[in-house]
């Protein structure tokens, strides 16, 4: 897939098998750098950002989403840190990597939290645009910035913020095709 394939909506505001599987980064311009992510049911969180009942509420959250959205699913990955990379390109390179492993389709949507650094993306599939436009990923990463801004413990409102997230796609999406 060519790095355009998966489009990133923000801005800097603040029916496979998806068994666990390693995925390496496609050596594309852009893409050095970025990790290796263990894809496990649309969940990467490799330096263990999440545990325990964090981690099952926004798995709990993705359940729903693919309930509601047989078409589609939802994946989540947490980069504590991005090392100086820029969030649109790690997040199309995630995406990219997943699509071509058939781990993901074009009409799935990924989001991308580094919070060491304050950034999220959401990652539309081509197929997925037209339902999703850019316009309303930036309107979902509004809602989940405050969360992420809050003085609560991290896991607690990371957890919190992208279930938001991700319940308000899910709203979003349950009157479209």
């Amino acid at each position: 897939m060519a790095l355009a394939a998966f489009a990133l909506a923000g801005c800097e505001r603040a029916s496979t098998d998806h068994s666990a599987k390693t995925i390496a980064q496609k050596a594309e311009p852009g893409c050095e750098g970025v990790p290796a992510l263990n894809f496990d049911s649309g969940f990467a969180d490799p330096d263990n950002f999440l545990q325990g009942g964090y981690e099952e509420r926004v798995r709990g959250a993705q359940g729903k989403f693919i309930l509601a959205h047989k078409d589609r699913s939802i994946s989540v990955v947490i980069l504590p840190g991005l090392n100086g990379r820029d969030i649109e390109a790690t997040a199309t390179c995630i995406a990219n990597g997943w699509e071509a492993e058939k781990l993901i389709t074009a009409n799935d949507i990924v989001i991308v939290l580094a919070p060491n650094d304050r950034r999220v993306r959401i990652a539309t599939g081509a197929d997925a645009r037209d339902d999703f436009p850019d316009a309303e990923a930036a309107k979902i990463i509004d809602k989940m910035t405050p969360i992420f801004a809050r003085e609560d413990p991290d896991q607690a409102k990371f957890s919190e913020g992208l279930s938001t997230g991700i319940e308000a796609i899910s709203e979003y999406l349950k009157d479209r095709p």
